[in-house]
């Protein structure tokens, strides 16, 4: 689970404590968010079939507050839970030290425009900054909706997977994906699009015509 989006401190540092500690009983590997800083930009490294994996998360909106009268933001700090900040430096350093640990390295990102269908050239630029420091594949989310995949230098970027899980009900925020990437130790060996539609909050597959002309 990545934890890097401006809504996980919305109730504040308790919730987000215990939402950790679930996340932990329930076995849940969960990354770009931490009680520190330190925390939030260890990755969760996980291993199947012979490949190992190492998810790293960032959020564009780390800097953000609700009110100023609280002008708390989700930014984690030394000695503060929060979440890893959109940062070239932290990115770079956190992907080599993540590709020392696994054979790949999976790089979410919260960012870009919202309702917007195209990814902005920030988007872009850090997309490949990660790539080229290392990370196989890019996750992107915010937006809520779907922007285009890339494939780069080797590595596969999803600009935005738009809404998964959601009650909004404007055409382009009911088009949705799943995102099926297979490894082996070496390389992305395929990235698949399935093409999904959210129908009553939920994620439902495409099948004929109309998975056609969603992809």
């Amino acid at each position: 689970v990545a934890l890097a989006n401006n809504h996980v401190l919305d109730y504040d540092e308790p919730a987000f404590i215990q939402t950790l500690a679930e996340l932990s009983q329930c076995s849940i590997a969960a990354c770009g968010g931490g009680l520190n800083i330190d925390e939030a930009r260890t990755p969760a490294v996980i291993s199947a079939g012979g490949v190992s994996i190492a998810f790293l998360g960032y959020s564009e909106l780390a800097d953000i507050f609700w009110t100023y009268s609280y002008p708390r933001s989700f930014r984690a700090q030394k000695a503060r839970p929060g979440v890893a900040p959109m940062d070239e430096k932290i990115i770079v350093e956190d992907v080599k030290r993540a590709k020392a640990l696994a054979d790949h390295v999976v790089v979410s990102f919260h960012w870009g425009e919202e309702y917007i269908r195209m990814p902005n050239p920030k988007q872009i630029g850090f997309a490949h900054i990660a790539v080229d420091a290392g990370a196989s594949l890019v996750l992107g989310h915010h937006p809520h909706v779907l922007q285009p995949v890339e494939v780069y230098d080797g590595g596969v970027i999803f600009y935005s997977l738009g809404n998964f899980v959601v009650d909004q009900k404007k055409p382009d925020t009911v088009e949705s994906m799943i995102a099926r990437v297979s490894f082996s130790p070496g390389k992305v060996v395929s990235a698949e699009i399935l093409p999904m539609k959210i129908e009553e909050c939920r994620p439902r597959p495409l099948t004929g015509w109309a998975a056609q002309a969603a992809l």
